[in-house]
């Protein structure tokens, strides 16, 4: 087993962000669900795959929210916590704003904000 120290999420995805030796692109679910067929064409063209258009849209389709949730329901996800009602739940791009209270965002905010400002999240 190999151990190494847990940081912050400000510190994880700084590290990624910050380091030099790879090549880092920045995918934030936001992205995904506002222009999937862009983004993960993005995705593949950092990865240096070539891949043909109706693969990518089948691909896509076959990854579609609802066929998640329903793949979910049929089979279970075995990521999902256990105490977790269901791992795919709103398919909803920044719900974290309506999910938590005021309180939770500024507190998030203030340990987090300069990442997540960063990252778009408070523009």
């Amino acid at each position: 087993q190999l151990h190494q120290p847990l940081g912050s999420w400000s510190q994880h995805v700084s590290s990624w962000l910050d380091q030099q030796d790879l090549p880092v692109l920045l995918v934030r679910y936001e992205d995904l669900h506002a222009a999937p067929e862009a983004t993960f064409g993005a995705i593949l063209q950092h990865a240096g795959l070539v891949v043909e258009q109706a693969c990518l849209a089948s691909a896509l389709d076959q990854s579609r929210f609802d066929r998640l949730q329903a793949q979910e329901a049929a089979v279970g996800f075995k990521e999902r916590l256990s105490q977790a009602p269901r791992f795919f739940r709103r398919g909803v791009a920044s719900g974290w704003r309506n999910e938590l209270t005021p309180a939770q965002i500024a507190r998030i905010e203030a340990v987090h904000g300069q990442v997540m400002a960063r990252l778009g999240y408070l523009a």
